[in-house]
């Protein structure tokens, strides 16, 4: 259960266009606004981490009744309210792919001692907040399920109460990341970043599985290709690379593995530079022994070296051409364009396990089973972006598109089919409009048996 955290503070100074103080009005902007946004912003590690290890990741925005209401000489007041409505819309969007939960809240008025005489004084909505039934706003009526295990409870679901006192309380607004001891600023790098679309022609954001040098023409981590041969492995996906203390960045993936890295002169390196984590989409761990990151304006590059633990054995793994780009929400026209239609699963490619599903059956004894993907995806695209996409089974899933990505939103999507139950845990689809590369995870319940699923490899071609 997620606890929350309130500032309960708010102002409304009353006044006229005519007669009103250029300094009041400033007053209110910085404290019901601004407030919230630095507030919101020194708590986005804390939220990032508890979303991306499973944990609950709540924002709670107080507005106002009068966000929508035109009230004699509160008209700043009531500016200042619907932009915080506004801003709870876009963090909605922005923060639904990171698994982070954002709501608005608009109470009405609530009495404050002292209101009959109020002319010029604060108007304090604390016993308004007090009454808000956060566990209620938190549980099922905003489901968010995650497959990830949760690691520990995390303190995450930030409450934001009316304008937040956080400018009168003294906390910084948000300011250029610090450089570590006089070191390179981090500010380039920050941010969400999305791999491009994977290609294998130039190897771009294709990573190979390979035998060690100690371990030559070993058996391959891909079950159906010959021994001592390389599995590629197309990369989708995003980061978000976020500042921790004396100027280092914390970078946090979809898959739920964080890692540290420190700023040399010209690119972000790996710190310490061995790092593990365990895949929480494939279940698979890594240990990452290097990874150098670049950045020019909007596009990043990486590299990335490391060891794969894979049932089938420790593996080298290499990325040599990582590419990404800084991810930022698209026109609903451009999302259509890149997502809707019909895509048709390419023919299975067993030497790169390409359109093979993985089974796993809940019996401890039972071994995995691969499955070729078949058939068609019908995706359609909402004004809002959201996308649904129809499975060649009949069953719906809703996604939220972010820059060239999609991704299941929200986890954990149930369909029943033919005496089966699908539960859709994660699935990922980058797009360029013409090709989708993919990666799910799920489990199907049939008589009674749970049967885990991971498609690591998916192709599609648009029809």
């Amino acid at each position: 259960m997620a606890s929350g955290r309130s500032g309960n503070a708010g102002i409304l100074l009353p006044g006229l266009l005519s007669d009103g103080s250029p300094g009041e009005w400033e007053r209110q902007m910085e404290l019901n606004l601004t407030g919230l946004l630095r507030f919101i912003h020194a708590l986005m590690p804390d939220l990032l981490e508890a979303a991306s290890t499973g944990g609950a990741a709540d924002i709670v925005n107080i507005s106002s009744a009068a966000a929508g209401q035109v009230e004699f000489g509160a008209a700043v007041y009531a500016a200042t309210k619907a932009a915080v409505s506004h801003l709870s819309r876009h963090f909605r969007q922005e923060l639904a792919p990171l698994n982070v939960r954002v709501t608005d809240v608009r109470p009405g008025t609530a009495e404050a001692r002292g209101r009959a005489g109020m002319r010029r004084t604060p108007v304090s909505i604390s016993a308004c907040i007090r009454r808000i039934h956060f566990r209620r706003i938190m549980s099922s009526r905003f489901p968010l399920r995650t497959t990830r295990p949760a690691r520990r409870r995390w303190p995450a679901a930030v409450v934001l109460a009316a304008a937040l006192a956080v400018t009168a309380a003294g906390v910084p607004g948000p300011a250029a990341a610090a450089p570590a001891s006089g070191g390179p600023s981090v500010d380039k790098y920050l941010g969400t970043w999305n791999y491009d679309q994977p290609d294998r022609g130039s190897m771009r954001n294709v990573a190979e599985l390979k035998c060690p040098d100690t371990r030559p023409g070993c058996d391959s981590a891909n079950p159906l290709a010959p021994a001592g041969s390389t599995w590629q492995i197309p990369q989708i996906g995003r980061i978000v690379f976020s500042t921790e203390s004396r100027g280092r960045v914390v970078g946090r993936t979809d898959r739920g593995c964080t890692w540290r890295f420190t700023a040399r002169r010209g690119s972000l390196e790996l710190d310490p530079p061995r790092q593990s984590c365990e895949n929480q989409v494939i279940k698979s761990g890594y240990t990452i022994t290097s990874w150098s990151v670049t950045v020019s304006g909007r596009h990043e590059r990486e590299t990335i070296k490391g060891v794969s633990h894979n049932r089938r054995g420790e593996f080298d793994f290499v990325l040599e051409r990582g590419a990404r780009t800084k991810a930022e929400q698209e026109p609903p026209a451009k999302v259509a364009k890149r997502f809707a239609g019909q895509w048709k699963y390419a023919p299975a490619d067993p030497s790169q396990l390409v359109n093979f599903a993985t089974y796993l059956p809940g019996r401890p004894d039972a071994t995995p089973k691969l499955t070729p993907q078949r058939g068609l995806v019908e995706m359609t695209v909402k004004p809002d972006r959201t996308g649904v996409a129809r499975t060649a089974d009949g069953c719906e899933w809703t996604m939220t598109a972010w820059g060239n990505t999609a991704e299941l939103n929200p986890p954990g999507q149930t369909c029943k089919r033919s005496g089966k139950t699908i539960t859709m845990g994660f699935w990922q689809v980058a797009g360029d409009g013409r090709l989708q590369a993919s990666i799910m995870n799920g489990v199907v319940r049939q008589a009674g048996l749970d049967s885990g699923f991971v498609l690591n490899v998916g192709a599609l071609t648009r029809r």
